[in-house]
């Protein structure tokens, strides 16, 4: 099957199109994260890592925008103004950040799990594996681009689309039908290339499933601890009057005595309740990172799959027109889908606080104010005490502040602190400590449901 010439120079008009946006997506997202320096900037291992998938993928889709126009000036290169030269450069950036961003994926969705999981704290990952990772990270994804320029292995792939790792001609080497003239071995790297995308596949699957079972051993292991709750409580319903409740409330007398308490939260009246309750913030904080960590990951397969099929199906002149369409339309996509995956929970926060506002305008708000809205990550670990020394922000100046007359909805005092309580509302245990007494026919008003333990303990 021969390719529809007007059919692959709109495939690739698309793909230029495609890399813009993404390099745009994640350009903004590394200013976001620098005009933040001042407060959290890269003072946390998350905001890390997604500065340097940015970056990976800013090198990945303008190797993939310039490409065409790099690859050598040859009637089979649609867009060829280039030389050797030129494309080795351009496919140098390429490869390096082709090969960064699926490790900067898993190590992405490999902090998740550590934080919720294994309860890591953000000081002791970063100068555990943290700087290993990103050590590791560039200087593979360098060495194999050095070998690979090198030995000549950058060159043109089909109608000069992209300059990557290739043989020159293209398809030769093959059987020894046709000498290579530049890029001899070039097959053996491109497969050692796709045997370590597939690895990656491989590993996020792990780390996924490794979410998934701790969700269900959390949700398993959150019925015994229940169940000896309501056994305390139904124990203290019969010892003493102060601390039951009278006409379906809680009595004033026992709300007054927990103010006396260490912790502000009623979940304290007994340690089985408490116990409950961070267990229950467990599974609530999991479920969160799970999917999360999980739109990383099915994004990034997105991405991927057209490449690594067509890398497995071969260079040659039958391949797969759709499957081109299919590469050209998403995998330039990566920066964007990790800017929407990034400001989400910022968006729904701003959305919960202004309600009126349209989907858009809320995305475009958190644009707009640097993405300054605060991170849920950021929230666990400074809700309670600063343990790693991360400056708190000021409120006061807040550039979403500042922008709410310009972005069209009512004024607030302080909007970021809003927004930043609309988000600790998503991760509270209200509605499983209210199960706990609701099957005893206890009813809870409002105001006495304050089970929300996000500020009372570090994850």
């Amino acid at each position: 099957m021969a390719f529809n010439t007007k059919s692959i120079q709109a495939a690739m008009i698309i793909r230029c199109i495609t890399a813009a946006i993404s390099a745009s997506a994640s350009s903004l997202l590394i200013f976001f994260i620098l005009i933040d320096y001042a407060t959290t900037g890269l003072k946390s291992p998350y905001s890390r890592i997604i500065f340097g998938l940015c970056i990976a993928d800013v090198l990945q889709s303008l190797g993939i925008l310039l490409s065409p126009f790099a690859a050598p000036t040859d009637p089979k290169h649609i867009f060829g103004i280039g030389n050797e030269q030129s494309c080795d450069a351009i496919g140098f950036f390429t490869v390096v950040g082709s090969l960064a961003v699926p490790l900067y994926t898993l190590h992405l969705t490999y902090y998740f799990l550590k934080r919720v999981k294994y309860k890591v704290k953000p000081r002791d990952f970063a100068y555990g594996e943290e700087k290993w990772l990103h050590i590791l990270t560039w200087l593979f994804s360098i060495i194999i681009s050095v070998y690979a320029v090198v030995k000549g292995q950058i060159n043109p792939t089909r109608n000069g689309a992209s300059c990557y790792i290739a043989s020159s001609p293209l398809g030769c080497g093959k059987d020894d039908e046709q000498e290579c003239v530049r890029g001899e071995g070039a097959r053996k790297t491109n497969a050692l290339a796709v045997v370590f995308v597939f690895i990656v596949f491989i590993a996020l699957f792990c780390v996924l499933g490794a979410f998934s079972l701790h969700v269900y051993r959390s949700e398993k292991q959150l019925q015994p601890t229940k169940a000896k709750a309501k056994e305390v409580i139904a124990q203290k319903k019969k010892e003493s009057e102060d601390v039951f409740v009278e006409n379906g409330k809680i009595r004033q007398e026992a709300l007054d005595a927990q103010v006396n308490e260490e912790a502000p939260s009623p979940a304290r009246e007994n340690e089985a309740v408490l116990r409950y309750a961070k267990q229950a913030m467990d599974l609530v904080l999991t479920k969160s990172a799970v999917g999360q960590s999980s739109l990383y990951i099915f994004a990034f397969m997105l991405i991927y799959i057209g490449p690594i099929i067509s890398r497995v199906k071969g260079q040659s002149i039958r391949f797969d027109e759709v499957m081109f369409w299919i590469t050209s339309i998403f995998y330039p996509l990566g920066g964007f889908f990790n800017m929407i995956i990034y400001t989400r929970p910022k968006v729904k926060a701003l959305k919960k606080v202004v309600p009126e506002l349209s989907n858009f305008m809320a995305f475009l708000a958190v644009l707009v104010s640097g993405g300054e809205t605060p991170n849920v990550m950021d929230i666990m670990e400074t809700s309670n005490e600063n343990n790693d020394n991360t400056p708190s922000r000021s409120h006061n100046n807040s550039r979403l502040d500042r922008l709410q007359r310009a972005l069209g909805f009512e004024e607030r005092d302080n909007l970021y602190e809003e927004i930043e309580n609309a988000m600790k509302e998503d991760y509270n245990v209200d509605p499983y400590i209210q199960g706990l007494y609701e099957d005893d026919g206890i009813s809870l008003d409002d105001d006495e449901q304050d089970y929300n333990i996000l500020g009372a303990r570090q994850v």
